[in-house]
């Protein structure tokens, strides 16, 4: 700034220097001292512009404040596409409407949320003696056997009414991988537990939540919380804090595609067959996600607890697995159709 203000008044003197002696040379009407005001002035508006400094003397009229910037989103959030006016003025962000559910590498359960010990990706063989420890004696049962479908490859439960009165575990599996996508637990606390000793052994275990509700409304204190939500991507990282969507009441709209318990089999049943039917639906962000959802019900007031359900769902792998489950019977369907053509191509008529 101060070498182009020099440089434009060493252009101011220069420029009346030549006026000088332009002068004598001028017309007689013309007035020299005119002239060189003139210039003056000219080579004083050029400097203000340059230098976008009001002159002495003169005011400015106040520039209109710039909006102010949105706050950056927390470490660990994905980066945002499109942010509505209300989401920019509560400081949250938008998740993008698509995003590639393929992880960045192989699936590290440690690193990965847990209920009852059994992590997400975990295979088969590890998770069953991790049941069994919960409560020694009691039989880990497999689900029913379907027809085409192998034992015990998509569910197992553990059943036990006490003590406490009630903890029942269901592990989902994989297909293809027998890897765990869903976990879901519901338990019974008699005596009553306090929400503030279960709500501060759950944010020791996960870290803070990305949202929660009381019923359907925010809550203005911890007791008040009966739906809380953890969301991570698959190497672990909590999204928050939450955009609670409107419409759906969770966070970044994003939802459980299935029920508590074996209602999760159902829902991957219905999965790969709309993909076996050309109904594959559109991929969006939440079908990157690990969701964490517990209920909490309330005891004789809303200081106590007197049941939890906590579900744990991994989005991403369950599209993945269900796709390929998908591909893999096609696949089967076609050999045995191959299979079935070769032998009647081969069968010789009884004339």
């Amino acid at each position: 700034m101060k070498s182009s203000r020099g440089t434009a008044w060493r252009a101011i003197f220069l420029t009346a220097a030549l006026v000088g002696l332009m002068a004598p040379c001028a017309q007689a009407q013309q007035n020299p001292f005119q002239s060189l005001t003139n210039v003056l002035n000219a080579a004083k508006q050029q400097l203000q512009k340059a230098t976008n400094t009001p002159a002495a003397g003169t005011q400015t009229p106040p520039a209109n404040p710039a909006p102010s910037a949105p706050a950056p989103a927390a470490p660990g959030a994905p980066a945002s596409s499109t942010a509505s006016p209300a989401s920019a003025s509560a400081n949250v962000f938008v998740p993008p409407t698509e995003q590639p559910s393929t992880p960045a590498g192989p699936l590290d359960p440690a690193k990965l949320m847990d209920v009852a010990g059994i992590h997400i990706g975990m295979p088969i063989a590890e998770t069953v003696p991790i049941l069994e420890r919960i409560h020694p004696g009691t039989k880990v049962q497999p689900d029913t056997r379907v027809p085409g479908e192998p034992m015990a490859a998509y569910a197992v439960s553990l059943y036990v009414y006490h003590p406490p009165p009630s903890d029942n575990v269901w592990v989902n599996y994989t297909f293809d991988t027998l890897q765990v996508y869903s976990v879901s637990r519901s338990v019974g606390y008699l005596p009553l537990i306090s929400k503030g000793t279960l709500l501060a052994a759950l944010r020791k275990k996960y870290g803070p939540e990305t949202g929660a509700l009381s019923f359907d409304a925010s809550p203005k204190t911890d007791n008040d919380i009966t739906k809380i939500w953890w969301l991570s991507d698959e190497q672990g990282k909590v999204l928050h804090p939450a955009n609670m969507s409107a419409s759906t009441g969770t966070p970044y709209g994003c939802t459980v595609k299935a029920g508590f318990g074996y209602d999760v089999v159902a829902s991957y049943r219905t999965a790969f067959r709309d993909v076996q039917n050309g109904k594959l639906s559109v991929e969006t962000f939440c079908d990157s996600t690990i969701i964490l959802y517990v209920e909490i019900a309330n005891g004789s007031d809303a200081t106590l607890v007197g049941n939890t359900r906590s579900m744990l769902f991994d989005s991403a792998l369950f599209r993945r697995s269900t796709i390929a489950w998908a591909h893999h019977l096609d696949a089967q369907a076609r050999e045995q159709q191959q299979k079935a053509l070769q032998n009647a191509n081969q069968a010789k008529p009884n004339l």
